[in-house]
């Protein structure tokens, strides 16, 4: 059985809170095959110099991933500030574009927007403390249409005439309402 080896990368809180979601706690990468292949992308073996960039300024937390013996010795187990950065970037990319989807689909839906937001962040399990509601409501804002979707629209007008046919065969059946003025109704819909 090989080693395990562990990298140390600095990601947005939300990012590391994906990452041990699906991943578990020192991160398996492999759990997750595309974010697995750009991590490995900015592994390196040591260098001498190091890279002059800033620290960013947002708040970083540390992430562990756990890399396995023969990644350790082909690739390296060092990244570099702007491998770093980038990786956290491609990360995040995919946590927003679920947000987002998730939230403008249940705003689509009819639910309030602070209802579709905890519910994200309970589901998913990004706490206040992790991601923050107001964040989340910035970026959805910012970052998506606020018209409801087209498709959605589409869907629900679809459903709500399926639902309502049944319910008039319902109180045909019961003899709630003449076969005639079901028949007019379902002309109607």
């Amino acid at each position: 059985m090989s080693e395990k080896y562990t990298v140390h990368i600095r990601v947005k809180r939300y990012v590391k809170q994906y990452l041990i979601n699906n991943c578990g706690h020192p991160c398996d990468l492999n759990l997750l095959p595309d974010i697995n292949k750009d991590f490995m992308q900015h592994l390196s073996k040591p260098l001498f110099s190091r890279e002059s960039l800033p620290n960013s300024t947002y708040n970083n937390d540390i992430c562990t991933i756990e890399i396995p013996e023969w990644v350790f010795k082909r690739y390296g187990y060092e990244i570099t500030k702007t491998g770093q950065l980038d990786f956290n970037m491609k990360v995040e990319r995919r946590v927003k574009f679920m947000m987002r989807h998730y939230v403008v689909t249940q705003v689509s839906l009819g639910f309030k927007m602070v209802d579709a937001i905890r519910s994200f962040q309970d589901k998913y399990n990004f706490p206040e403390d992790v991601w923050s509601y107001e964040a989340i409501k910035k970026d959805v804002y910012r970052k998506t249409n606020s018209e409801k979707d087209d498709d959605i629209q589409e869907f629900l007008y679809k459903m709500s005439n399926k639902l309502e046919r049944q319910y008039i065969n319902n109180l045909s059946q019961l003899g709630t309402i003449s076969k005639k003025y079901k028949h007019d109704i379902c002309q109607a819909i």
